[in-house]
């Protein structure tokens, strides 16, 4: 039997990835990618930061789902994925996750490239999403927001193509 895990919306993705680190012994993931930050007016020098690949998007095996859910601070404003109108959880696959990480790691071009004009139709070729229509919304420096079904998700060009 495959991993399985849930997908959750959460506004503070790193934040509550460093709380389950440090205070519990459940393990959520979402993809992430190192960039510079610039600290300091007068001397400034740049920090290394982690940021969500996914913004806004967490995946937690679905054994230590339960458990999570109750454990949760409120602050972190976490709610369920849901893509249909009954509200069961989303889940995906382990193996669509690793995909979906190594994908994101190549430095290959993706299907999708330059500018997605809003309105859009493309389909996600990898991850959580896979296979799945979606609309373009807006395009951001790195993440393109499309609307999946009534969900609205910031996901990088690489996973996307046309349809």
């Amino acid at each position: 039997m495959q991993d399985k895990y849930v997908i959750l919306d959460c506004t503070k993705t790193i934040e509550l990835l460093e709380w389950c680190h440090r205070e519990t012994d459940f393990r959520p993931w979402t993809p992430t990618y190192m960039t510079k930050r610039r600290v300091g007016q007068l001397k400034p020098k740049y920090v290394d930061v982690r940021k969500p690949e996914l913004p806004g998007l967490v995946f937690v095996p679905l054994t230590q789902w339960p458990d999570f859910w109750r454990r949760v601070p409120g602050k972190y404003r976490v709610s369920v994925m849901a893509l249909d109108s009954l509200a069961r959880p989303r889940t995906c696959t382990l193996a669509d996750l690793r995909e979906m990480e190594q994908i994101l790691r190549d430095q290959e071009p993706g299907a999708v490239t330059g500018e997605l004009l809003p309105g859009t139709r493309v389909v996600a070729v990898a991850g959580p999403f896979k296979g799945m229509v979606a609309q373009v919304v807006e395009h951001r420096k790195r993440n393109v927001r499309v609307q999946i079904g009534t969900k609205y998700v910031s996901m990088p060009p690489k996973l996307l193509d046309f349809v």
